[in-house]
């Protein structure tokens, strides 16, 4: 019989992952509209780093720091204090976080050519530059928008209502794919109806959250506007950037060595980045949107076992998904590339460099998704100084890894780096995992759930190479819907014949949905 504790989160999972799936797919419409339209070209370059600035924030906000900050003092104010409470307490902190984004905002508009020239597009000049500093300004309003949608959607998630933030980023993806085919050859400037886009597509998705606070009792118009608890918020926030946004910052020091590389190299290392970040969307902020408010729990009733449970859980269901998706990818990248984005001015450069750069960013889901799981558990025991000592490493690692391996690899060389930085966090804040309170957290069934999965997944990468070969001249979307349908039947067989855990969990919850 199925655990009950895991076949909840597996559902509460499954549930936000499939509403995720929905915006993901979206996205990637998105990007395929982008590549139709412009390609790797230096339109692409532009609108793919003046876009990384406000995405930043959104990461960071909507699906990281902002969430990881205030959803656990939202938590203990609501369980010490009483739900009105916390809902007073939101209010306030949605506009003090209103004011400094506004600020903020206006002085980085105020300064937005110096900022783009000399620190985010280094290597930029003549018109590359100039378009983006105009698509910069256009979309880093963005910031507001996504950072209060965050606030919204970290009081719907502490009162456990996940879907929301599961659904909203459609609305940003709609918005995008709309504007950018409906004002197509409107502008000189192919790039700027998806900056356009993105604004329109910010405003929905917070909008969209106002009437379902409503309905739960938050009153965004209603005195008193100032809460003591928002300092506490906000010395969480700070810290937190640099642990679980460290991926981010990351991107954006890959985007500015990027930037001398040459044209395409950084949207090309966009597209691969979008790709990875599909099934990161889909599984693993879909666990950490679930997992956050009861790690926070355990945290507060003093439970710390019950966190390392939860944590083997998770960890177990994340490898038992991530590594046979890695092995699809790595052998499948060129077929899965061409698929989605070979057309209009995306061209067979555009799919070398892409492809090229994917098997190298793909190396990093297991280590991504992984940390992103460990940082919710040191944000819930309020472990911050160890989180922003280990992100400071990453950085430096990032840093001189992207700088050294570029010279060689050209843009691929960028990928790596991100891939090894990621390593590098995992395996720290796995040595650090003691300072919880729950002692070590490798148990034997963990690795051995691992030990399948892995298995499993490396007879899944023969079995593509192999069948590869044999269904390439049928077409690159055949052979890759054709080899991963064989694929993810050869993945499952060797699971059960393995007998894995996670898979007899994932079969007991689909047959019990099936008969309720």
């Amino acid at each position: 019989m199925a655990n009950p504790k895991k076949t909840s989160l597996l559902r509460s999972t499954v549930t936000v992952s499939l509403i995720t799936l929905l915006s993901r797919v979206a996205g990637m419409v998105r990007e395929m509209v982008g590549a139709w339209a412009l390609g790797t070209s230096f339109y692409a370059d532009a609108f793919a780093l003046a876009f990384s600035l406000p995405n930043l924030f959104r990461r960071l906000t909507a699906e990281g720091a902002m969430s990881n900050a205030f959803i656990p003092v939202f938590c203990a104010v609501d369980k010490k204090e009483g739900r009105q409470r916390a809902l007073d307490f939101a209010r306030s902190f949605f506009w003090a976080l209103t004011l400094l984004l506004v600020v903020l905002t206006a002085l980085f508009l105020w300064q937005a050519d110096f900022l783009v020239s000399h620190f985010f597009a280094a290597g930029f000049t003549g018109e590359p530059l100039v378009v983006t500093v105009l698509l910069t300004r256009v979309m880093f309003g963005y910031i507001i928008l996504i950072s209060l949608a965050a606030v919204a959607q970290g009081v719907l998630n502490s009162l456990g209502v996940f879907w929301v933030s599961a659904i909203t980023p459609v609305w940003l993806n709609l918005a995008i794919i709309s504007v950018a085919l409906g004002l197509a050859g409107f502008f000189e400037n192919p790039a700027l109806p998806f900056a356009l886009g993105v604004m329109v597509g910010g405003l929905a998705q917070l909008l969209f959250q106002m009437p379902i606070l409503y309905k739960r009792g938050l009153r965004l118009f209603k005195s008193p506007w100032y809460d003591p608890k928002i300092k506490e918020v906000f010395v969480l926030i700070v810290p937190t950037i640099f642990g679980v946004g460290i991926y981010q910052i990351n991107i954006l020091i890959s985007n500015l060595i990027a930037t001398t590389l040459g044209e395409g190299s950084l949207s090309a290392l966009t597209f691969s980045n979008r790709l990875l970040e599909l099934v990161l969307g889909v599984l693993v902020v879909s666990i950490t949107t679930v997992i956050l408010p009861k790690l926070s729990g355990h945290f507060i009733d003093g439970e710390p076992a019950l966190v390392a449970r939860q944590l083997n859980r998770t960890l177990k269901i994340v490898a038992f998904v991530t590594l046979p998706v890695t092995a699809l990818t790595l052998a499948l990248s060129e077929e899965l590339v061409s698929t989605l984005f070979l057309r209009g001015r995306f061209d067979l450069v555009s799919l070398m460099m892409t492809s090229g750069a994917l098997r190298l960013h793909i190396l990093g889901l297991v280590f991504i998704a992984f940390n992103r799981i460990l940082l919710t558990a040191y944000q819930g025991a309020r472990r911050i100084k160890i989180t922003v000592a280990i992100s400071l490493v990453v950085v430096v690692v990032n840093l001189l890894g992207a700088y050294s391996l570029s010279a060689s690899m050209g843009h691929r060389g960028i990928a790596l780096a991100s891939s090894l930085s990621q390593m590098v966090q995992l395996l720290l804040l796995w040595a650090f995992v003691g300072q919880l309170g729950f002692g070590w957290l490798w148990e034997k069934r963990l690795a051995l759930s691992f030990a399948k999965s892995l298995a499993a997944s490396l007879v899944l990468f023969g079995f593509l190479v192999w069948v590869r070969s044999y269904l390439l001249p049928w077409g690159a979307a055949p052979a890759f819907f054709l080899a991963s349908l064989g694929g993810v039947l050869v993945y499952l067989s060797v699971c059960a014949l393995v007998v894995h855990e996670e898979l007899q969990d994932t079969l007991a919850l689909l047959f019990k949905r099936r008969r309720s």
